[in-house]
């Protein structure tokens, strides 16, 4: 799920009039997901491996000790946090364009006349949610 939502991020981001470069709330985001993918693939090791530890018969005191760290919880709510922060970007969407974006919002001011054949927002929107929840139904599908 996590990676789904790293893949869904980008998609949107490049998708849509926001961009990916153009805004530096979205670059922040973008390292937000990615370090808590990152953190949360390095958590599922660690948990695989106090799995095992716990599945043997007898523990010892080095065994227990491993069980009982404290990564078990920094990890999910480190995560948290992450997944706050980047709610709370993506709803106030701070101020502050990228030289990237400035760029384009000039061609796009001076340029007047539409694409004359361009496919309609609505048509481009229905496709992209069509996508995704494709892709949520084949990872949980994978998942179960």
């Amino acid at each position: 799920m996590a990676f789904i939502s790293l893949f869904t991020g980008l998609v949107l981001s490049l998708g849509t009039k926001w961009g990916l470069f153009r805004h530096y709330w979205i670059l922040i985001k973008l390292l937000l997901t990615v370090f808590a993918v990152s953190m949360l693939v390095a958590y599922t090791v660690e948990l695989s491996h106090a799995a095992s530890i716990a599945a043997q018969g007898t523990l010892t005191s080095m065994d227990i000790e491993i069980l009982k760290a404290p990564i078990h919880i920094t990890h999910p709510s480190g995560s948290v946090f992450i997944v706050l922060v980047a709610t709370i970007l993506s709803v106030y969407k701070p101020k502050g364009v990228t030289k990237y974006g400035w760029r384009k919002q000039q061609e796009v001011k001076r340029k007047t006349d539409p694409i004359p054949h361009s496919t309609p927002r609505w048509l481009k929107r229905i496709g992209l949610a069509a996508v995704i929840i494709l892709l949520l139904i084949i990872g949980l599908v994978t998942f179960i």
